[in-house]
């Protein structure tokens, strides 16, 4: 009897032990369900784990933990994205996905095309970050679905909608270099109808001074001509009428930069301004479970001056493009 007790123990203490551990692990294992991400930039709303493309989302938070000026800083340091930045505020900042030019790769506004049409590129650090909601970037090429700009991929940006509460919002910072940003914003919703209206000014002058050290000599110079002006206004309003939502979006951005040129060929009276105004009306029906009706008409107006009065080869030159469509789906 006891060799049998002394043979059984051991059986015992492992069985309740295994028992007790089991019950434990199954306590401490928890289930997060998380709410499913839509993907807009491929034409048709579709779930971002059934998108045939490498997609990638930056959400509102995300956006703002990365406390960035302009898209163009945001997408700096995005996987699979290059940004081309051409210097300063005052730089020109493209984007190339997967090595494609900037041209092939398509910038889309709440799904409708931003690229200027005279050059086929976007400068990114014109567009201000605060009024953007989500950002889907789409590897690979969609030229089968929106041509050959789409080579590269598409960076989609969606803008937010109206708060359903009373938002307002005043921001200001100041930095080096007579730095100075200054941005209100007014959101709210009234039964079925809602308005978000922002407004942001950026400016500063940029000039600095330099040395530049060659063959155990120092060149010292003093970089001028580089000061800047950002203006943005945006105005988006929504109006829900039964199964149908209408949408009246615009934007306005005006740059003026000066252009100092580079450090052996200085420009010290170069200038340079961008103005883009778009309008987009959007409309979504419910029809049935299965079926939706949605309209886009756009209207994009852009505009660019430079001027450089300077000898030997003064220059006045300008461009304007004026680009309507209209997308039923």
């Amino acid at each position: 009897m006891k060799n049998f007790l002394l043979r059984i123990c051991p059986l015992l203490f492992i069985l309740v032990n295994s028992t007790s551990f089991s019950s434990e692990s199954e306590d401490t294992v928890k289930l997060y369900v998380l709410n499913p991400i839509v993907v807009t930039g491929t034409r048709i709303n579709v779930l971002l784990e059934k998108c045939p493309n490498y997609v990638d989302v930056i959400t509102k938070d995300m956006i703002n933990n990365r406390n960035k000026a302009n898209l163009g800083e945001l997408l700096q340091y995005q996987n699979g994205l290059y940004i081309k930045d051409y210097g300063f505020n005052t730089g020109l900042k493209t984007a190339s996905i997967r090595g494609i030019s900037s041209e092939n790769t398509l910038v889309l506004l709440n799904g409708l095309r931003l690229n200027n049409l005279q050059n086929g590129i976007i400068d990114f650090s014109s567009i201000p970050i605060e009024n953007i909601e989500r950002i889907e970037i789409v590897h690979g090429g969609l030229s089968s679905l929106y041509g050959s700009d789409a080579v590269g991929g598409v960076v989609n940006i969606l803008t937010s909608k109206p708060n359903s509460n009373l938002k307002f919002k005043l921001n200001s910072s100041f930095g080096s270099f007579g730095y100075k940003n200054y941005f209100i914003n007014v959101s709210n919703s009234y039964k079925l109808f809602g308005f978000n209206v922002s407004l942001k000014r950026e400016l500063g002058n940029d000039n600095f001074k330099y040395k530049i050290k060659k063959e155990n000599q120092i060149t010292s110079g003093f970089r001028e001509n580089s000061s800047f002006k950002k203006e943005n206004l945006f105005l988006s309003t929504n109006y829900s009428l039964k199964n149908t939502i209408f949408e009246f979006i615009t934007t306005y951005n005006k740059v003026k930069t000066d252009v100092p040129g580079s450090l052996m060929f200085k420009s010290l009276k170069a200038k340079q301004t961008d103005e883009r105004i778009v309008n987009q009306i959007l409309s979504t029906s419910k029809i049935s479970n299965d079926m939706l009706l949605k309209f886009f008409a756009n209207f994009n107006y852009f505009y660019q001056t430079y001027k450089n009065p300077e000898p030997p080869f003064p220059m006045s030159s300008y461009s304007k493009n004026i680009h309507y469509s209209f997308n039923p789906q």
